[in-house]
């Protein structure tokens, strides 16, 4: 029985520490690790608790991150996109890129039934690490991971391009044109400058990427166009 109970230490060490190199993030007290990954049905310990903190601390640093990523957006079109990236669908997605489903402790009930598999299993989980994260590594570790699920995320909360097409060709019968200006930085961190151009009014804006960059020109000129009204 011992030695049964023993193996099993060694396997959930080995297990937990696997999971630590796909987090990119190294725990001082693994305990608190196994108790994000252990689920409600598994344990009265579980990651319930931690949960919840995780998705406060979630909801803080993606606040954070909007704000000073889109000076140019309004109060509307952030808490839109904040709703979007803390959102399940998306936190599913990125707790699938890191193979979390194959990490939790779950009940052999759960498990048989597609536990491993189940969004609000998954998303809830990785919430679990974030908070885990905090309470073990400190806030700016918990900031860097989760700025890491933010930038691996293509979002745009608006689709001003097509809003300044279909005003422009309302009014003045044509579609917008794009040029890029220029592209500086770093191969895993560029800057796209995109010039927008109606008519002769032109505006120009920066983004991460191409797509972003046009959107953020486009707002810029829908937002002459409309003064010029």
């Amino acid at each position: 029985m011992q030695a049964l109970y023993l193996k099993d230490m060694v396997k959930t060490e080995k297990m937990l520490n696997l999971f630590q190199e796909k987090l990119g993030v190294s725990f001082s007290d693994t305990s608190l690790l196994r108790k994000a990954l252990t689920h409600s049905s598994y344990s009265q310990e579980n990651n319930e608790r931690l949960c919840f903190l995780g998705d406060a601390i979630l909801g803080m640093v993606t606040a954070e991150y909007l704000f000073n990523k889109f000076p140019n957006y309004s109060e509307g079109d952030l808490t839109k996109l904040k709703s979007e990236l803390v959102g399940r669908k998306l936190l599913f997605s990125f707790a699938k890129k890191i193979d979390i489903g194959r990490f939790i402790f779950l009940s052999s009930g759960e498990s048989a039934t597609g536990g491993r598999k189940k969004q609000s299993i998954l998303s809830e989980a990785l919430e679990a690490v974030i908070g885990a994260i905090f309470i073990d590594c400190g806030m700016n570790t918990a900031r860097d991971f989760i700025i890491n699920y933010l930038n691996s995320q293509e979002f745009i909360v608006c689709d001003y391009k097509s809003d300044l097409q279909e005003l422009t060709q309302k009014k003045f019968g044509i579609i917008p044109s794009y040029r890029l200006i220029e592209q500086v930085g770093k191969d895993h961190k560029p800057t796209f400058t995109v010039e927008a151009n109606v008519c002769g009014m032109t505006e120009k804006a920066k983004g991460g990427n191409k797509k972003e960059a046009e959107q953020n020109a486009s707002k810029k000129l829908l937002d002459k166009i409309k003064c010029k009204s």
